[in-house]
Formats: C-alpha cells, sequence, structure tokens
C-alpha cells in the first residue's frame, strides 16, 4: 500500500512537471527555434530569429565566394590517345556574379511546426538534435539574366572556329595540311546545366559544357584540284620581256596566287593583285608601272582558273617608262612649307607634294556624282592599316581619314582597294574613274606608299 501511494505521488508529481515543461517550452517556441531543428550541419535550437536568419545569411556570402568554372573542350589541341577527349579549358566566375540567393522558403521553414521538433526533441535537448531532429537544406537559385550574361560575354566568345585544311609550300613541295574540328555552345543547354549544377559545398562548382563539334568545309578532299593546279603552275615559267627582261622564281610565281573560299564553301585560286604590283615595284624605274600591271594581271589572271590549261612559258612584254609631263593647273604648288596631298577630282589624280616640289602622282578614283568627295582643305586625322566599314562590311586597307567643315571624323578617307571579309578585292580597272561612295581610292601599292609618307595632321587638298 504504501508504495502504491509512492508510486501514485511521484507519478502526480512527473505529470505536473511535464505538463509545465511543456507549457513553457511552448512559450519559449514563440520566440525561439525548437531544438531538433538544424540549418545543414548547424543546430539552431534554442537561437532567435534573428541569430538563425543570421546563419542562413553568413551561408549565403559563404556560398557566393565560391567559384563555377565552365569547362571546354579545347579542339585545337589533339585529343588524348586513351580517353579519346580533347583537353579543357575553363572559363571561371562566382556564385555571386550569377546572382546566387538562398530563397526565402529556406528561411521559413526553420519556423514551420513541422520543423520545431517533437515533445522528445524538446524535453531531451542534446538527444533530440542528434536522433529526433530535422534538417533544413537551403533552397537556393541563380538569377537567369546573370547566367545568360555570363554565358553570351564570357563562355560564348570561348568557342572555337573550325580550322581549315590549308595548302603549305615549302622548297618545292607543295603539301596539304588538315585542319583541325571547331567548337559549338548550345546557350539554352548550358544554361540549364548550370542552374541545375548548384548544390551545397565549400569546393568549386564544375560544369562540362555540351558543345557541338563542327568542321570546316575546306577540307584536305576538297584542296587536292588546288594543289595539282599549283603544282602545274609552279612548273610553267614567266617571261618578262621589253623594257626588263626577268623570270620570276617558281616561288615568287606561285606567291602571286592565293585560296579562296566562296559563299558555299567551294575552294579556288585567285591573283593576288597587290602581290603582283609589288613584285613590278622593284622595276618602277624602267617599265610604266600602270600598263605593265594591267598587261601582266591580263596575262595571269586566267590561269587561276582550276580547268585552266597552264603554258609551258608565259611571256609578257612590259611598256617601258614615259616621263610623265604635268599639265599646267593640275595642281598647286607651295600651298604648305612642307608635305601635303593635293587631289584633283577632274583629273583623278592625287599629287604627293611637299612645298614647291612635286614628289609623285598616282592615279584615284574618287566619289561618284551621286556620292561626291568632299571638296576643301582638310587634314589626315588618323590612321589604320586596314579600318573596316561597318556601314558596308568591308575593309578599307591603308586608311586616311581626313576631317573638315561638314566631314565628320571617319566619314571621308583615301584608301587602297575595298576588300571583302571573304578575299574578294574591288576590280583595280575602277582606278582612274568616280565610283566611290565619296572616298579617294588608290592602288593597294600606291596607297601603301602615301600611308607610310603622310602623317598625321598632313593637309588634304581637294579640287
Amino acid at each position: 500500500m504504501h508504495l502504491a501511494r509512492i508510486a501514485t505521488t511521484i507519478g502526480a508529481t512527473l505529470g505536473s512537471c511535464v505538463v509545465a515543461g511543456v507549457i513553457v517550452l511552448m512559450g519559449v517556441a514563440q520566440v525561439r527555434v525548437a531544438y531538433g531543428v538544424q540549418f545543414m550541419d548547424r543546430p539552431l535550437g534554442g537561437l532567435s530569429r534573428t541569430e538563425a536568419e543570421q546563419v542562413v545569411t553568413t551561408y549565403q556570402q559563404v556560398q557566393q565566394t565560391r567559384e563555377l568554372r565552365v569547362l571546354l573542350p579545347d579542339t585545337s589541341q589533339p585529343k588524348d590517345a586513351v580517353t579519346q577527349r580533347y583537353p579543357e579549358r575553363t572559363v571561371t566566375t562566382t556564385l555571386a556574379d550569377l546572382g546566387y540567393q538562398v530563397q526565402q522558403e529556406s528561411f521559413a521553414e526553420i519556423w514551420t511546426p513541422e520543423k520545431q521538433g517533437n515533445l522528445a526533441s524538446q524535453l531531451f535537448r542534446p538527444w533530440g538534435t542528434a536522433l529526433l531532429g530535422r534538417i533544413v537544406l537551403p533552397k537556393a537559385s541563380l538569377d537567369a539574366g546573370a547566367v545568360a550574361e555570363f554565358i553570351t560575354t564570357k563562355v560564348v566568345p570561348e568557342q572555337q572556329a573550325p580550322q581549315p585544311a590549308r595548302i603549305e609550300i615549302e622548297g618545292d613541295a607543295i603539301t596539304i595540311k588538315a585542319g583541325a574540328p571547331g567548337s559549338e555552345i548550345s546557350d539554352a543547354t548550358l544554361s540549364e546545366q548550370i542552374l541545375a549544377a548548384v548544390d551545397p559545398g565549400t569546393r568549386p562548382v564544375y560544369v562540362r559544357a555540351v558543345v557541338q563539334e563542327t568542321v570546316s568545309p575546306v577540307t584536305t578532299a576538297s584542296l587536292e584540284p588546288v594543289r595539282t593546279h599549283l603544282q602545274a603552275i609552279q612548273k610553267s615559267k614567266v617571261q618578262l620581256q621589253g623594257a626588263v627582261k626577268q623570270v620570276p622564281t617558281a616561288k615568287e610565281f606561285l606567291q602571286w596566287f592565293t585560296l579562296n573560299q566562296d559563299d558555299k564553301g567551294g575552294v579556288g585560286l585567285v591573283v593576288d593583285e597587290e602581290k603582283v604590283r609589288t613584285y613590278l615595284k622593284q622595276f618602277d624605274t624602267k617599265i610604266n608601272y600602270e600598263q605593265s600591271a594591267t598587261k601582266l594581271l591580263q596575262q595571269v589572271q586566267p590561269l587561276a582558273r582550276l580547268d585552266a590549261p597552264v603554258p609551258e612559258t608565259l611571256s609578257v612584254v612590259l611598256p617601258a617608262k614615259v616621263v610623265e609631263a604635268v599639265a599646267p593647273g593640275v595642281y598647286e604648288s607651295g600651298l604648305y612649307p612642307g608635305k601635303y596631298i593635293y587631289i584633283n577630282l577632274k583629273e583623278q589624280r592625287l599629287y604627293r607634294m611637299n612645298g614647291e616640289t612635286l614628289e609623285k602622282t598616282y592615279p584615284v578614283s574618287s566619289g561618284k556624282w551621286s556620292t561626291p568627295t568632299p571638296r576643301g582643305n582638310f587634314t589626315v586625322a588618323g590612321k589604320s592599316p586596314n579600318a573596316f566599314s561597318r556601314t558596308f562590311r568591308l575593309y578599307m586597307p591603308y586608311w586616311m581619314n581626313f576631317i573638315g567643315e561638314g566631314a565628320s571624323l571617319g566619314e571621308y578617307g583615301i584608301h587602297g582597294l575595298p576588300t571583302w571579309p571573304n578575299g574578294y578585292k574591288e576590280g583595280a580597272n575602277h582606278i582612274g574613274t568616280p565610283v566611290s561612295h565619296g572616298c579617294v581610292r588608290l592602288y593597294d601599292a600606291d596607297v601603301k606608299e602615301m600611308f607610310g609618307w603622310a602623317e598625321t595632321g598632313t593637309p588634304v587638298v581637294i579640287r
């Protein structure tokens, strides 16, 4: 009987304690995280809302310092013999730059009733945390716009264009070297990979980009007919006669031809007019340069066709140089004490002046009637070895722009024959006729001389 009463008394007392403890703990739970709740491996039990949120904020700050590394294949290098994979290049950023944020859902989940632990975890705090508590995992996100910008500005420029097969000439040997594949990245796929790759941790996040291998249409097979034709040209002999008796070497002759690829990927040969003119420049004091260049080009250009027969000997008679008499009134001397450029639009001539002295004259092509070259006094305002026109999408070799009233910087200039991105040059037969959009064109060899002669600030007179 006494034992029963004692047990009853103890039970009642413990029951009261339990009820009182639950009441106290329920009051504490209103302002404190319940014991048994963890954020990752960090216990939050007993922390205030502010303290718990600071834990999450600190975690976010640490995560933002992590690096994200995009792995790209380096297709310019050979594949590994064992793995058959290309070496990899890395494009790196941080999660902060990608807008990493822990979502508010992670903060709210700490305070939901099901995350507050159970009665046992409240009563037995240390054991509840280890055995009966619940873990809140962070839910994080990246800014899709920041990811897209990273891909566009940092990753896409690292794509490698396929390298075409090429022809190399070493001594008497004409060989074909194989090209190399390129790589093309899918922006959308890579964006999905990055958005899905970020997980809790401390190490860098690696993403291996899905890359499609690309191949140039210029292959060893497509170059074989070109090599065969070049071998025939190599065996041919060019004899320059008339004012100059000269036989270009096989190597010099081959250098007059260059590969040309059309829009459909077809490959052929074209004659490089500038190289032909550069070769003839060494005889400038003996030959009529313009007539000789025109005549030689007329004889050589048909040989660029792959189906054209190549003669064993090609003889070209070069006309002798004639001293040019300058007509009165064509140019004005002494306009400046030093160097200046004088352009006569009516005569389609450029005069290279030095005070009272005429140093040299060149034929030009100025603006056509609908887009005339401005007249007046200007100066060479800037120079570029090979300027690119965004308006006409072509290159202008040895560009020298002039400026004056009514002309903005770079709007008009003196330059060589316009060259399209595919290598095509506008015909040299335009020189001497006003056909441009307002600029003053010269033969490439002539404008190269002028480019080296004229400094920035050299006066330009156009009449």
